[in-house]
């Protein structure tokens, strides 16, 4: 038997990898395939035993000739009710000769994290793994851990089992803000979306939260500079595709394409001068580091007002 499970959802993956290891009653071995050149032969000695086996196998079509093996003997592994084959991409090219034998026999199944942006689907999620723990949260908790580290299900899984320690069968807000630390990426999405609107207020008030925890500003100056860098490019190539070349997250992309646009060269000029004058200072100071990085990203903002 054979299953493709793709997707960016590690946490679903893996309950659906416990599940069909659990049909076959019999443990998983986990491979990789840029260690494994001929897996798949190995597999087929080992089943003329007629023992049953579970086999995993992650990021397979980087390897091209296993990924050759797995396509010459697809027909028979699929039919195989003494082997379970599962195969783990997260990101699954279709028009792979191994994606349309999968698709045409359904046996692809897709595992995806909400979008950035989806709260709804985010809350729902985070509920649902507090249901799974015993644990009751509302929303406005629940909102709250999606805030901290975003959508990722298995970073919110872990979140919960932390929290789980701690609580005493309800997750409450000022729980999660005691014990969960920010996750960097999520909040430079919010700064990066709350700048490029041109929502000071809103840009100072989140700076002013991140202050009160325990992150370092210089960790977070250099992941608003990553962006601030990439606005910069993008308004002076334009025929740069962001997602695609400099891997940037969608949601950030589609911002800073659409905020390139509004800026003049002259405006381009600002914002280099005020990221490499503030990244001296801070770089020459360990004394008020937050409002530096506040003071500077304040003048961006002004730009897109």
């Amino acid at each position: 038997m054979i299953q493709i499970l793709t997707g960016d959802n590690q946490y679903l993956i893996k309950q659906r990898i416990d599940q069909l290891t659990a049909q076959l009653a019999a443990p998983a071995k986990i491979y990789y395939a840029d260690e494994q050149n001929n897996l798949i032969d190995q597999i087929m000695a080992q089943d003329l035993f007629s023992q049953k086996q579970v086999i995993v196998i992650k990021n397979l079509t980087k390897n091209k000739q296993l990924t050759e093996q797995l396509i010459a003997n697809f027909e028979l592994i699929k039919d195989d009710q003494n082997m379970q084959l599962i195969i783990v991409e997260t990101k699954l090219d279709k028009r792979l000769k191994l994606s349309k034998m999968a698709a045409k026999a359904k046996l692809i199944e897709q595992f995806d994290n909400p979008k950035h942006y989806d709260r709804a689907a985010a809350i729902e999620n985070i509920k649902s793994l507090a249901f799974e723990a015993s644990l009751k949260i509302d929303n406005q908790a629940a909102e709250r851990i999606w805030q901290l580290v975003g959508v990722d299900m298995m970073t919110q899984s872990k979140v919960i089992e932390q929290l789980s320690i701690v609580c005493d069968q309800r997750i409450e807000l000022a729980q999660v803000d005691t014990y969960i630390m920010p996750n960097l990426a999520v909040d430079s999405f919010v700064v990066i979306d709350q700048l490029l609107a041109g929502k000071k207020q809103q840009l100072e008030d989140s700076i002013d939260k991140l202050e009160q925890t325990n992150v370092a500003a210089m960790a977070f100056w250099g992941l608003i500079v990553s962006q601030m860098t990439n606005l910069v490019v993008i308004k002076s190539i334009n025929q740069l595709h962001p997602t695609k070349d400099f891997a940037i997250h969608p949601f950030v992309a589609n911002k800073l394409k659409s905020a390139a646009y509004k800026l003049s060269l002259a405006d381009i000029k600002t914002i280099i001068k005020i990221l490499t004058e503030t990244d001296q200072k801070l770089k020459s100071t360990a004394d008020q580091q937050w409002l530096l990085l506040k003071i500077a990203l304040v003048k961006i903002c002004n730009l897109f007002q």
